[in-house]
């Protein structure tokens, strides 16, 4: 299927989307889950991290283990952890920055992420962060996805209607997120999900990537 030829608004997801960076979350969450007794499995890690809130993966362990753990505490310690673990990592896949800049000149481009803001603000670029007109982040909402609370907030921002933009995510969770904002679901490989999570949950188009999506985009 192919997307409509009236896009104005593409709205991105970041860990796994625009940022090969689910390891690193997978490795910072290891290490501090460790110290409160609980041994999270990488198989685990990878399975939850891409489709839960920092809040759900912490609650996910909770009822695993049947405890109760400082969630400030826990979420305190894993940003520093992670900060760690990607200094001096390149964390854009090649050729992103460049093909984002292009789409930047021909469409509204906005973020949302189930990343909280602290941590997303130490990460993100100064000249990246200025390509999106809107970033919505964790902290921004009461319902987290595949509630579609932050799409609205952008579509209203931006004022463009949802049948005009289209969300591009790597999880299952992102494509339902889309479909109950009306909007147009993309799926790229570079994440979390597979080819088939990705259609059975909605996705009209998977691409291996943002950048065969821009590409693809920069064409129509």
């Amino acid at each position: 299927m192919l997307l409509p030829g009236n896009i104005k608004l593409i709205v991105f997801d970041w860990n796994g989307t625009l940022v090969n960076d689910i390891p690193y979350h997978m490795e910072a969450y290891r290490i501090v889950l460790k110290d409160f007794g609980i041994d999270a499995k990488n198989e685990e890690l990878k399975r939850i991290i891409g489709r839960s809130s920092t809040t759900e993966v912490i609650e996910y362990f909770e009822r695993k283990y049947n405890i109760r753990v400082d969630f400030d505490v826990i979420r305190e310690r894993k940003i520093k952890k992670y900060l760690e673990v990607i200094k001096g990592k390149a964390l854009f896949f090649p050729n992103e920055l460049k093909i984002l800049q292009r789409l930047a000149k021909r469409y509204v481009l906005a973020m949302f992420t189930g990343s909280n803001k602290k941590q997303l603000t130490k990460v993100i670029p100064n000249n990246v962060k200025s390509l999106f007109k809107v970033i919505v982040s964790d902290d921004d909402v009461k319902n987290k996805k595949p509630d579609p609370e932050g799409l609205f907030m952008i579509l209203r921002a931006v004022n463009v209607e949802s049948n005009h933009a289209c969300f591009v995510g790597d999880t299952a969770r992102d494509m339902l997120t889309a479909k109950n904002a009306a909007m147009h679901a993309v799926g790229v490989l570079s994440g979390v999900d597979d080819g088939g999570k990705l259609r059975e949950a909605g996705a009209e188009i998977i691409f291996k990537n943002v950048v065969e999506f821009g590409e693809y985009m920069l064409k129509s």
